[in-house]
């Protein structure tokens, strides 16, 4: 804030006054002007209170160093929470990214092995297979009483703790 004062004399708006003495045409004692109540601007405006309280706006509107402080201590967790939060969303998309090429590669994998099996299975024959086991090697195919149903349990794992029956 600028004070300014006004000189009554020459009526002009001035930074400093430099007429302290009287002046006049005879010799005399130098005797100080009385003191004016000088004026006084902020902002160009002409402001009617007096230097204190102009003062003590001054003062007021200024930061203490508890009030920094408290502003650092809060801008500080702030900006690096927005940090973090960054590099987490950056690495989220990136992992995001990568499991949508892995899923690409799974179902092309997929494909290639239900083209394999398909050729496998086009190249074995059941039929043969069984007419060997059953002319050449001598096995007999299993009757509706031989064969025994287990109920599957969650692993399907199975332990045997005795011999099947026959």
């Amino acid at each position: 804030m600028r004070e300014y004062s006004y000189d009554y004399k020459s009526r002009r708006l001035n930074e400093n006054v430099y007429n302290e003495y009287i002046d006049g045409n005879t010799v005399r004692k130098p005797e100080r002007r009385p003191e004016r109540k000088t004026r006084t601007y902020v902002d160009n405006k002409r402001v009617n209170t007096s230097a204190n309280v102009l003062n003590n706006r001054e003062r007021a509107t200024r930061l203490s160093l508890a009030s920094v402080l408290l502003i650092i201590l809060c801008i500080v967790p702030m900006t690096l929470s927005a940090v973090v939060f960054i590099s987490m969303n950056e690495s989220v998309k990136a992992k995001k990214e990568a499991i949508a090429k892995n899923e690409i590669k799974l179902q092309s994998l997929k494909a290639q092995n239900d083209s394999v099996s398909y050729a496998n299975s086009a190249v074995v024959d059941t039929n043969e297979i069984i007419n060997i086991a059953v002319n050449e090697l001598g096995m007999v195919q299993a009757g509706r009483g031989q064969i025994i149903f287990y109920d599957k349990t969650e692993s399907e794992y199975m332990k045997q703790y005795k011999d099947l029956p026959r």
